[in-house]
């Protein structure tokens, strides 16, 4: 759309002009018909007077109006018409669509018009002109000629270019300056578009090489913030000079990043971008600001005359990849001092990106401003985790704190509903009417959380400032209903990056699975879904395995292309039905088959279930567009992808049936239970508490304890002990280093026979008699010392009385101790008492403490009957425990520790 149309004024001159084609009937002073040669020139024929002579008298009007100081109404309406018919018809002569003699007639006016009566000289005249539209149908006429001599000779004529140059020197907004900025812009775009042909590098070469250095003063004196003062200056005109202007530096940025053509004024776009920025504090129009946001936003995403240009992207660009990261940089300095804060945002939207409210019932804010911000500062910090510097390890971005303030500017303007809605949502929220930016953010936001994992571990916080990629795809998926369909038109649109998003993303869920299972229930619990009763018996399957519940996927959401309209739909769907996909079932054994049955009669249709069903479902529609040929792109590895991940959810669907069936078994209540119980029938009551499982997990870390207390123990108490009593370190002969015999000692045998002594006393230029006392000596250095053995036992001794005394006071009172009929009674439905408790987590943490240490103590020829009596202890006591066996329990527990004393 061109931004003339844009604004109120061009609107209203446009109106005036097409009330005058339409109603009036003009000619000129000879009594020349031009609507009629319009009528002629639309019919494709040419009219009856000769070719100079029409090329005469539009010379002739064109040049009476750019002589005149003030026109008449009338004459300006007839070179209008003049302008707006040499315009028409040097465009049917590109566009080839007249027949031959007409082809014929109009060329000659053409080349008599431009050539021996220079017409040229005479609509840069005109460009001056007081009226705007005569000077915007002047730039028109210009540019279009321009683009079609450049086609035909290779541009043989730049006159204008000085005249150009000079204006733009000026830098003094005028009607002008904004011609003369539209018309440079429509000939880069002509260019750009491949209207001119294939030599689309040279010419734009040639042309920015004369304009260069005048565009850059240009830039330096609109944008710079010294220079910046709008409230000195007419307002409409620096609305229309900056709006053009913005549109100028798009169309270079699209050269540069499509044909490689650089110049200082396509580098300062980059290298001084803080003028851009600055925008935002100046005194403009709001419509100003949006524009320089939105010509920011397309410079870091390199979306330049994405809808226009002819020629593809460049992928290697170095140094353009340099000028983007200054860009970049620039952008995180000023969102570093505040730059956030002064962005505006309209309370309401507005048409067309424009700057006319929209009349809605309810305030909506414009998204457009947020959806250009969040890009901005998005992509600023992708581009600078990429740079070699951050990846040098040499600088360390916040991306923590950001995305922190982006959050705070985004709920400052109420993107987010409320606070209780999760921080993630803001993609979908903000991105929600530009399919092509939300698939860019989602991709971007990817890099940023895998930087920010390989900076810390723990990424646990990534919610908070919504950066959690499995969120963001969860939240896409429900919000297109788990519509794969819907997916899959993405897929085959080039109209966004989502085919990269999605294999970014699929690689990272097939590496961790975990955290998108974590942020499913994440998502769930912030919507308040309930979730099963029992979570120690439902965590497993939750975890790993899914609904294939069909009905789950919803079929309101608008799809691009109807994929079941085809005439060839339902003999697939047969063919399907009766044979199956040979790809989609390879490698699907019975097991997994049967599997997925109980998934899907069985598993709850939740968050989870609906994400890998839609998944699934995507890999079957694409995997059949491929096998009929019908896929714009090979698929394989995106296919790939979609079977690993179905295949890494089987396996542990399978494991997590495994577990439960082996859990089944296990706590089987005829197992533990009389035959008229079972496990329910055990479940706390008020008063009454129960030996759980769950319990014992305590003792691990009550293990580590008694870890630091016997340490503390033998250095300060059975030490300084043991001297009292005599005990002392002996002295022990240390032995000679050999690196040979060493090797032998540990990696052979330590006790060798006379064959081997003799081998090794050649090895070591050694008489037998010394090799032989090397070894004894080397034995009696590993032999533990007597005041090793008694810290270990007067450790073990000293538990075992403790063990006993609070043992003692534990039961002393209580009636089993004494009756051993009591023990029975009511079993086994004996609640749990407190003392009970502690004696059980004690005595089985201690023995936990001995298995921790057990290879680092004295082993004596009893050590590995020590380690199976230690076990058997564990296991028996969890037994007890679990079978609530608790009040026998306790008494051997005391009987043992009486005797231990002794042992010890």
């Amino acid at each position: 759309m061109n931004l003339l149309a844009e604004t109120e004024n061009s609107k209203g001159y446009r109106e005036n002009w097409k009330c005058f084609i339409d109603h009036c009937l003009i000619m000129d002073a000879s009594g020349l018909d031009f609507q009629g040669i319009f009528g002629l020139l639309r019919a494709g024929s040419a009219p009856s007077l000769s070719s100079e002579e029409l090329a005469s008298r539009i010379s002739s009007c064109v040049s009476q109006t750019a002589n005149a100081s003030v026109p008449s109404v009338t004459h300006t309406d007839i070179v209008c018409l003049c302008l707006t018919l040499t315009e028409s018809i040097i465009r049917r002569l590109t566009a080839q669509s007249l027949p031959q003699d007409a082809t014929t007639f109009y060329e000659d006016v053409t080349k008599r018009l431009f050539g021996e009566m220079n017409l040229m000289e005479k609509l840069v005249s005109l460009l001056r002109s007081q009226d705007q539209l005569v000077s915007h149908l002047s730039a028109k006429c210009m540019s279009v000629y321009i683009v079609n001599d450049i086609r035909i000779t290779g541009g043989s004529s730049w006159m204008w270019t000085p005249a150009y140059a000079e204006v733009f020197q000026k830098s003094a907004s005028s009607s002008e300056l904004d011609a003369c900025l539209w018309s440079l812009t429509a000939v880069i775009k002509g260019v750009l578009r491949g209207d001119t042909g294939l030599n689309q590098r040279d010419v734009l070469t040639k042309l920015l090489s004369r304009l260069d250095s005048s565009i850059a003063f240009l830039y330096t004196n609109l944008l710079t913030p010294s220079t910046q003062e709008p409230h000195k200056r007419e307002a409409i005109n620096l609305f229309k000079t900056m709006c053009e202007f913005f549109d100028l530096l798009e169309v270079l940025n699209a050269a540069r990043l499509r044909h490689g053509v650089c110049s200082s004024v396509q580098r300062v776009i980059f290298l001084q971008s803080q003028a851009l920025l600055h925008i935002m504090r100046a005194d403009v129009e709001y419509f100003v600001k949006k524009r320089a946001l939105l010509l920011l936003k397309r410079s870091l995403l390199r979306r330049a005359g994405e809808d226009w240009a002819s020629a593809e992207v460049q992928s290697e660009d170095h140094s353009l990849m340099e000028d983007t990261l200054i860009m970049a940089d620039g952008v995180l300095q000023e969102v570093s001092a505040g730059w956030l804060k002064v962005v505006p945002v309209k309370a309401q939207a507005s048409f067309f990106g424009g700057n006319c409210d929209a009349s809605l019932g309810e305030t909506q804010k414009d998204d457009v401003i947020l959806r250009a911000v969040s890009l901005i500062l998005l992509k600023s910090l992708e581009i600078n985790i990429q740079s070699p510097q951050c990846k040098g390890s040499q600088c360390d971005i916040d991306v923590c704190g950001y995305l922190t303030e982006l959050m705070s500017f985004l709920q400052h303007h109420g993107s987010l509903v409320s606070p209780d809605t999760h921080s993630c949502s803001w993609v979908s929220v903000v991105f929600a009417e530009q399919d092509d930016d939300m698939m860019e953010s989602a991709k971007t936001l990817i890099g940023l959380y895998l930087y920010q994992k390989s900076l810390s571990s723990s990424v646990s916080e990534v919610c908070v400032w919504g950066c959690n990629p499995h969120c963001h795809f969860i939240l896409l998926l429900r919000s297109l209903s788990f519509d794969h369909s819907v997916l899959l038109d993405f897929l085959i649109s080039s109209e966004t990056c989502f085919l990269e998003y999605c294999v970014r993303y699929l690689k990272l869920l097939r590496e961790d699975q975990t955290a998108f299972c974590r942020s499913c229930h994440h998502i769930e619990d912030c919507d308040g879904v309930e979730r099963g009763t029992d979570a120690s018996i439902q965590a497993p399957s939750e975890m790993c395995v899914v609904s294939c519940n069909r009905s789950s996927t919803g079929n309101d959401v608008p799809r691009l292309v109807d994929y079941g309209s085809s005439d060839e739909s339902e003999e697939e769907h047969v063919s399907d039905r009766n044979s199956g996909n040979t790809e989609v079932d390879s490698g699907r054994t019975p097991t997994v088959m049967a599997l997925e049955q109980v998934r899907t009669e069985h598993a709850s249709d939740s968050l989870l279930g609906k994400v890998f069903v839609c998944l699934m479902d995507l890999r079957t529609a694409v995997t059949r567009l491929h096998n009929r040929g019908l896929f714009p792109y090979n698929p394989t590895s995106l296919l790939k992808l979609l079977n690993s991940i179905e295949q890494q959810r089987n396996m542990e669907a399978e494991v997590a049936v495994m577990i439960g069936t082996i859990s089944e078994w296990l706590w089987w209540d005829r197992l533990w239970l009389p035959g008229n119980l079972t496990w329910s029938d055990l479940k706390d009551e008020e008063g009454l508490v129960y030996a759980r499982a769950s319990h014992l997990y305590v003792t691990v870390p009550f293990a580590l304890v008694f870890l630091v207390v016997r340490y503390l123990f033998e250095r300060l108490i059975a030490t300084p002990l043991a001297a009292s009593l005599g005990v002392t370190e002996k002295t022990r002969y240390k032995v000679e280093h050999n690196v040979v015999l060493e090797h032998y000692f540990i990696t052979k045998s330590k006790h060798p026979g006379q064959a081997d002594i003799d081998g090794l006393c050649k090895k070591c230029s050694w008489s037998s008699r010394q090799v032989e006392r090397w070894f004894r000596r080397r034995r009696n250095q590993d032999r533990p010392s007597v005041l090793k053995k008694f810290r270990e036992a007067s450790w073990r001794m000293v538990f075992y009385l403790v063990a006993l005394i609070g043992g003692i006071i534990a039961l002393h009172d209580k009636p089993w101790v004494y009756n051993l009929r009591e023990m029975w009674n009511g079993y086994p439905r004996q609640s749990m008492l407190e003392s009970q408790y502690w004696y059980y987590i004690v005595e089985m943490s201690f023995y936990l403490s001995l298995v921790l240490r057990i290879s680092f103590d004295v082993k004596r020829k009893d050590f590995k009957e020590q380690i199976i009596h230690h076990w058997a202890t564990l296991t028996l006591l969890a037994f007890s425990w679990c079978g609530n066996y608790i009040r026998v329990g306790t008494l051997v527990m005391l009987v043992h520790d009486s005797s231990d004393i002794l042992l010890e």
